[in-house]
């Protein structure tokens, strides 16, 4: 399933209403309050949901994340990693 992030909610709940398992890409949605209701779809209707986080695991981005919160980098606000 594809669309812009404003639409991820909506999207996710009609295909898991219509008894698809989804996989959505990040942001999973915009507020929380589509987040939870996106969650309760998926468990009304016994399917899966899951959240595409597709570089966490690489080492780019775990060597940013490890040094974001010691402060030898200063305020991390953002950071990018390429493969």
């Amino acid at each position: 399933m594809c669309g812009p992030n404003a639409l991820h909610a909506p999207q996710t709940i009609d295909a898991l209403n219509a008894g698809k398992h989804v996989l959505c890409e990040k942001p999973m949605a915009i507020s929380r309050e589509e987040a939870k209701a996106m969650l309760e779809a998926a468990k009304k209707n016994h399917k899966f949901l899951m959240v595409g986080l597709n570089q966490r695991l690489i080492a780019a981005a775990r060597a940013g994340e490890g040094n974001s919160g010691t402060g030898r980098l200063g305020k991390v606000l953002s950071f990018r990693t390429a493969l």
